[in-house]
């Protein structure tokens, strides 16, 4: 397909393996409203001989009717109502048929818009999808709905020690296991994300993903072919590691001009993201993989891809800043609660004072309209109580002086003695 300067081609296969002797596995990849979008996904069945291809496509042929049915709709909303579809198209028929009670699928679809630059994923189970460029190499979108998946993804097992995990298959969500609605909590994740460059997009099974190493898909990804050569090269990769399981792949690679390969400053690989945290993980010690060599051989591998950095601890030097700009804030904030303590029970105090005096207010001389060495007019208060009023501001200067600087005693020694001297003329 190809829309205005952008383009995108596709592929898909599936394998049955080297141990299994039916297929599950089923996948899409088609066009959508006149080529215009691309419909693709890899989807797993589960059940075994009672029915897991069954459901697998169930799930295929309704989300290819529903998409199709519905041209020019919000693309997401529309991939979700359709994934919800499916799930209870599968629910209606194990009802109907006791046989294939245990039958269910998981799935990892998307819709891609070139013209937008925009791939919109509805996502279930352990199948993946991938996104891979020239700049960031391979990244996963999806989230696998297991235990073995998540603690691989928070970094408590190796990808090594999540490939060869007894419980690696253990899923926590699959379509068929109970009528949903779209926006049921725990059932869909889905997500929007930017193209921003030329971008491979990998769907798969986990009989791809269990049998070859992050390192390895991108070194097929990395050669750049056309899809079909890359699908059939990493379906060829997996039953040499040992095809333990049903294998498929569905590739789409969009081009485009490479103009300016630097994202937009705060650009995000993930525009927007509505899937629901997994439930907490089993901490059990069986969950944990025993730390051993694997029996697969990898032939020249290359180091796994770095996994996104974790959140940085907080540190013992940040730490200790911490501490000291507490314990400085409280010193700080004691002491000027001390000193406005101080100084307003002192004005009350005088306040009080002057009152049970029975002294006027006009009698006492502020600081603004008198020298800062009296206070009160012995002629209007009386000596006595002048003299009284006129030490305690003396005082106060005295102590307000040495408080602020050490070497100002001779100032408030003099503003001490021009009191005696007004008061005892």
């Amino acid at each position: 397909m190809k829309t205005s300067q952008i383009s995108a081609t596709f592929f898909g296969a599936t394998d049955t393996g080297r141990v299994r002797t039916n297929n599950e596995d089923n996948f899409i990849a088609c066009e959508l409203w006149g080529g215009s979008h691309l419909l693709l996904a890899a989807i797993d069945g589960i059940g075994g001989y009672e029915g897991g291809e069954v459901a697998a496509r169930i799930a295929r042929d309704v989300i290819i009717e529903e998409t199709t049915s519905h041209p020019g709709v919000d693309c997401l909303e529309l991939l979700k109502h359709a994934v919800t579809k499916a799930n209870n198209a599968i629910v209606e028929h194990k009802k109907a048929d006791p046989d294939r009670s245990r039958m269910g699928c998981v799935i990892s679809s998307a819709i891609i818009a070139p013209d937008k630059m925009r791939v919109y994923m509805v996502h279930v189970g352990d199948s993946r999808l991938y996104q891979y460029t020239a700049s960031d190499g391979l990244k996963k979108l999806s989230h696998d709905h297991s235990l073995v998946g998540y603690r691989e993804e928070i970094g408590m097992l190796t990808e090594e020690q999540a490939m060869h995990h007894p419980q690696r298959n253990i899923i926590e969500r699959s379509l068929g296991d109970e009528l949903h609605n779209p926006d049921d909590p725990n059932f869909l994740d889905a997500g929007i994300f930017p193209i921003f460059e030329p971008t491979q997009y990998l769907f798969c099974s986990d009989g791809l993903s269990d049998m070859l190493y992050s390192a390895e898909i991108a070194s097929v990804l990395a050669t750049d072919a056309d899809a079909r050569t890359e699908v059939t090269r990493l379906i060829d990769m997996a039953n040499d590691a040992g095809g333990k399981d049903n294998i498929t792949a569905v590739i789409a690679k969009v081009s485009m001009p490479i103009v300016n390969t630097t994202r937009p400053a705060g650009a995000s690989d993930d525009i927007t993201v509505f899937g629901r945290p997994l439930p907490p993980a089993d901490n059990s010690d069986d969950m944990i993989a025993p730390d051993t060599a694997s029996p697969k051989a990898v032939q020249n591998q290359q180091p796994s891809p770095a996994k996104s950095a974790p959140k940085k601890k907080l540190t013992l030097k940040q730490l200790n800043a911490f501490i000291v700009t507490v314990a400085a804030s409280f010193i700080i904030g004691g002491t000027v609660g001390y000193f406005i303590g101080h100084y307003s029970g002192r004005a009350d105090a005088e306040a009080e004072f002057l009152e049970a005096k029975s002294i006027p207010a006009d009698s006492v001389i502020t600081e603004g309209n008198q020298p800062a060495d009296t206070i009160a007019d012995p002629q209007m208060v009386g000596e006595q109580v002048a003299d009284s009023l006129n030490r305690l501001q003396a005082s106060r200067i005295m102590n307000d002086t040495v408080a602020t600087d050490a070497h100002a005693a001779p100032a408030a020694e003099a503003a001490r003695n021009a009191v005696n001297n007004k008061n005892n003329p």
